[in-house]
This record gives structure tokens, C-alpha cells and sequence, in this order.
């Protein structure tokens, strides 16, 4: 992912009390956050399948589509920097290393569904 928009989406998040020094946003609020637009973007993708099937061609639903992806991808980067995690990182780090000497996976493990 490039840089630019990384820091673009970082800076948005600090700007908005999310991420940084005086950020109040938590990995778990942030992880929650990810789930419901991933929701709403499954929600889409459903609509625009009946949709294609139904009438074809629906702009606005593809619309809603990109929204949820672009909306998805910004809570990822956000809940990434959280954990100071480079998210360009990320896919090429074996759990283990990540999470070494570490109790976050068992605080996941014990925390509320959103």
C-alpha cells in the first residue's frame, strides 16, 4: 500500500482523537469498528449480486461496495499503527513473532464479541 495514503489515513485518525499521543481509540473499539463496516460491505456485495442478477448494471451499489472496502482498509491501518504495526508488515509476520512474550492474544481471546 503506498505510503501517502497511509499517512493520509494516520493523520485523519490523530486528527479525530483515534490514534496517537492524545488518541483515545482502543484496538478492540478499533476492531469492532472493522467488523461493522466489513459488515456493511458484505451487506453490498449481497445487494449488488441480486441486484447484477436482477437488473444488472447498479452504480450505486458498487458504490457502496468501494465505500465499505476504503472504510474496512482505513480501520485495519488505524488498528495496525495501535499495535505499532506496519501495516505493509503485517502479512509477512508469523503470529508467533508478533505476538512473543505477550498476553494480547489471551486478552483478545477473553474480550466481548462487538
Amino acid at each position: 500500500m503506498k505510503n501517502e495514503l497511509i499517512e493520509s489515513i494516520l493523520e485523519w485518525g490523530r486528527s479525530r482523537g483515534i490514534i496517537g499521543p492524545e488518541g483515545k481509540g482502543t484496538l478492540f473499539g478499533q476492531l469492532c469498528k472493522t467488523q461493522e463496516e466489513l459488515n456493511e460491505t458484505r451487506d453490498a456485495a449481497l445487494m449488488l449480486s441480486i441486484t447484477l442478477d436482477r437488473r444488472g448494471f447498479a452504480p450505486e451499489l458498487i458504490a457502496d461496495l468501494a465505500d465499505g472496502l476504503g472504510d474496512t482498509v482505513v480501520t485495519l491501518i488505524l488498528a495496525s499503527n495501535m499495535m505499532g504495526l506496519d501495516i505493509n508488515k503485517c502479512e509477512s509476520h508469523p503470529s508467533a513473532s508478533i505476538f512473543q512474550e505477550s498476553d494480547i492474544m489471551t486478552q483478545l481471546d477473553q474480550a466481548q464479541a462487538c
